[in-house]
């Protein structure tokens, strides 16, 4: 499950860096052959964190941590992880 936010008209990535500590940067994984095209520059901001489980139903719970990415053109995208088990 992914969000994405709006959050300004620019984040300053370094003045970021400096608050929150620990973090990478990444080249985002492409799932679409078109999508290949797209380069950020800067690279985005990728940062884990520890979260607290949240249950979406009786079936479903988000797991611990979620993860989240910040891009210089002000938007913050937060993606939680859901694990289930299932057969095709």
């Amino acid at each position: 499950m992914a969000f994405a936010y709006d959050v300004g008209l620019s984040i300053n990535l370094k003045g970021v860096e400096r608050v929150i500590g620990a973090h990478e940067r990444e080249q985002l994984r492409h799932d679409r052959k078109g999508q290949a095209q797209i380069q950020y520059r800067p690279l985005p901001l990728r940062v884990q964190r520890s979260s607290r489980q949240v249950r979406l139903s009786d079936m479903f719970i988000t797991s611990e941590s979620i993860g989240i990415t910040v891009f210089d053109f002000g938007a913050v995208s937060v993606t939680y992880t859901i694990e289930f088990e299932a057969t095709l």
